[in-house]
């Protein structure tokens, strides 16, 4: 159950589909779940004197719904619990069964415990499975966090189960506004819980790990596995990007910037993204994209702590990020340094004394002779590839232009050539390819 899904994502250069990271919403509620479908959980509430517990509850025998929870009175006891759900079944009340009773009967059951209550609610079971048409990888992330009150701010669900096929993670199912976890900001619904303070919990039941946690006391180290989008027209991109994300205002980004140059300009760049943040699970942004525009507002005269102030004080629900990524910037750079140290020159640029003076020419020879000879034969042997095909394959496949490099030095030499048809070749050759 994935907490964040790729939605959005558009190329500046080309506009392929329409892709959006959203995060998921908490399952709604179904009256209708089948046995295969639901879990357990067993919930004690201690109610203060003189109120209730903050619940309010539909269904009952005359509601042509089962008894379950609608909704929560913010701040009540059961609210800042974090142990019950909207849809949660109401089974059981201090032992006493409700299925067979009416609406009114539920409320009065409740209304009268007394201090100490005893809950079993039915659930359903937190789907497992990415639905979306997109690839995920999983990483995983140790945090910490403070109890306030008798909670963390977060509910899970799933867990072991006696009944394989009702196994889950425990997912986290909720997170709760205002509450420590979602003031910390790291955990989303969808992510799961491996470890507690270093111990290993997968094999825990949900009553298990709920007690496991009660007895952490005030501070707690959670090991968190969480989904992260693998994107593919991020990494098939050959031009700047359009990212857009789903942030709240409020929501922190969790990218930090820095200052570099590109081709001689200052630019930002992204120096470190924050662990399970919104950027780090899109999938969209990596370590050295170059930043070039917030919400359309160029950011090439902007310093760094004015780039951070806009994306921070971002106020529509989405921000739009273009960026060059950072694979093309490493591939431009290459490119740079090869230019300016003359490590390939043009072979219009390259005079018949430098390449023969070269100490590597005999090898180069020798491998240019053994080059076009195989594809000189190739070329008569595979008839429906084109003179045009072969010169793409070979700016596809072959590391640093070698197949100019090879056909500069072999037109520089066609006098150790016995065959003018080779030269003639290598000639056709070569004017394709500087086409």
């Amino acid at each position: 159950m994935p907490g964040w899904r790729p939605d959005c994502l558009r190329s500046s250069e080309r506009h392929p589909e329409v892709l959006r990271y959203r995060a998921s919403n908490a399952s709604q509620l179904n009256t209708n779940l089948g046995v295969e479908q639901t879990g357990t959980a067993f919930v004690e509430l201690q109610k203060k004197a003189g109120s209730g517990l903050g619940l309010i509850v539909s269904g009952g025998t005359d509601k042509e719904s089962r008894a379950h929870i609608s909704s929560f009175r913010p701040g009540g006891v059961a609210h800042r619990s974090d142990a019950l759900l909207e849809g949660d079944f109401i089974v059981f009340v201090n032992g006493i069964k409700t299925r067979d009773m009416k609406h009114d009967e539920v409320i009065n059951l409740l209304k009268n415990t007394g201090d100490q209550v005893l809950l079993e609610v039915e659930y359903q079971l937190p789907d497992t499975g990415f639905s979306d048409s997109f690839a995920i990888c999983c990483k995983q992330h140790t945090l910490h966090l403070v109890r306030e009150g008798k909670s963390f701010g977060f509910t899970i669900r799933g867990g072991y189960h006696e009944q394989q096929h009702k196994t889950r993670p425990l997912i986290v199912t909720q997170v709760r506004p205002g509450g420590p976890a979602d003031r910390e900001g790291s955990i989303k619904i969808g992510d799961r819980i491996l470890a507690i303070n270093d111990y290993n919990v997968a094999h825990f039941s949900l009553a298990e790990a709920s007690v496991f946690l009660q007895q952490c006391g005030r501070e707690v180290n959670l090991m968190v596995e969480y989904d992260v989008s693998l994107m593919e027209a991020v990494n098939n991109a050959q031009g700047p990007l359009l990212i857009e994300i789903d942030k709240l205002p409020g929501m922190k980004l969790g990218v930090h910037l820095t200052q570099t140059s590109h081709q001689g300009k200052p630019c930002l760049c992204i120096d470190h993204i924050d662990p399970m943040s919104i950027a780090d699970r899109c999938g969209a942004l990596h370590l050295g994209d170059h930043i070039t525009s917030i919400d359309g507002t160029s950011v090439d005269q902007m310093s760094i702590a004015e780039a951070s102030r806009l994306i921070e004080t971002h106020t529509q629900d989405t921000i739009k990020l273009e960026l060059l990524p950072h694979r093309l910037v490493e591939r431009q750079q290459s490119r740079d340094y090869i230019n300016k140290n003359g490590l390939l020159k043009a072979p219009g640029n390259v005079s018949e004394k430098e390449v023969m003076d070269h100490p590597g020419f005999p090898f180069f020879f020798l491998a240019c002779l053994i080059y076009c000879f195989f594809l000189s034969i190739f070329s008569f042997l595979i008839k429906n590839y084109s003179l045009n095909s072969f010169c793409t394959l070979l700016e596809t496949y072959c590391p640093f232009h070698f197949h100019r490099i090879s056909l500069s030095f072999i037109l520089l030499s066609r006098r150790f050539f016995a065959s003018p048809a080779c030269v003639l070749f290598t000639i056709c050759v070569s004017v394709k390819t500087h086409a």
